[in-house]
């Protein structure tokens, strides 16, 4: 089940179409790539999101992005299918959000603490009635509320930063954007310092006072939040999971992930599947 929006205005978030679906057995889509936005959450069942070579296991409260120009496919476990709901969009504002708060092509998952949030707002996508025009204005805003329910999920569960104001707010957020776009890559404080055009004691200082921890330590947090989750959602082997979360040494990987969280990567991702 399914509808479609034609009035396409390139607003901040416009929705294209959304739908909801209990799959047969191996029900697959794709691999294609899309000129839009989708995001999938799964009720209940299961099944796996291939995308950027990389292939997670989702189940029951998990979700998926798929980006424009990027390569997707998604298939229904054989045994327990899943059932889902969707909405693909786009808009001036969708690359930037979702960027912001660390949802990208090579971070696309997300588990969910608040399954019914989501289905309610689904499901009055699914119960529009009336002319065009209206059911048009009513989605999009329902849009927005995923779009705010999987901000508020994305800020709870990443590491907490202080309200900032002025001019020392758009250092800040400049800064937290740049790390959680580029914590894969070999990344400083230096290197983060010079990207917000700040000298590097004076930026470190500003962004312990509103962080309540250096720079560092906030790169090392998201890290290790991304490697957890990549342990938890992907089948990746822990030496291409520390590659892709800022390592090139899979022993120092190891030791920092075992003292983040008082269990070596093998354990923690035994513990959590």
């Amino acid at each position: 089940m399914s509808d479609i929006f034609v009035n396409l205005n390139r607003s901040l978030f416009q929705l294209y179409f959304y739908g909801h679906e209990k799959c047969p057995p191996l029900h697959s889509a794709g691999p294609s790539v899309r000129d839009h936005y989708l995001f999938v959450y799964i009720d209940r069942g299961k099944g796996i999101f291939r995308g950027n070579g990389v292939t997670y296991e989702l189940t029951g409260g998990d979700s998926f992005f798929m980006f424009p120009g990027h390569l997707g496919f998604y298939e229904a476990d054989a045994k327990d299918p899943w059932e889902y709901r969707w909405v693909g969009f786009h808009g001036t504002h969708a690359e930037r959000f979702l960027s912001g708060i660390g949802l990208s092509p090579d971070s696309p998952i997300q588990t969910h603490s608040d399954k019914n949030a989501l289905i309610r707002l689904f499901d009055q996508l699914s119960n529009l009635e009336g002319d065009v025009e209206y059911k048009e204005l009513f989605a999009n805003g329902i849009l927005l509320q995923v779009m705010a329910v999987l901000y508020n999920e994305r800020a709870r569960s990443s590491p907490s930063i202080a309200p900032a104001s002025g001019t020392e707010n758009r250092y800040i957020q400049k800064a937290i954007q740049f790390i959680t776009q580029n914590y894969a890559e070999k990344i400083s404080v230096p290197m983060i310092a010079a990207q917000v055009g700040l000298e590097r004691s004076y930026f470190t200082k500003m962004f312990k006072k509103h962080a309540g921890k250096p720079p560092h330590v906030f790169l090392l947090e998201v890290r290790m939040h991304k490697a957890a989750s990549l342990l938890k959602a992907s089948d990746l082997p822990v030496e291409h999971i520390a590659y892709s979360t800022g390592f090139n040494n899979i022993n120092h990987f190891s030791a920092t992930f075992t003292r983040f969280y008082r269990m070596p990567p093998s354990k923690y991702r035994n513990q959590t599947n």
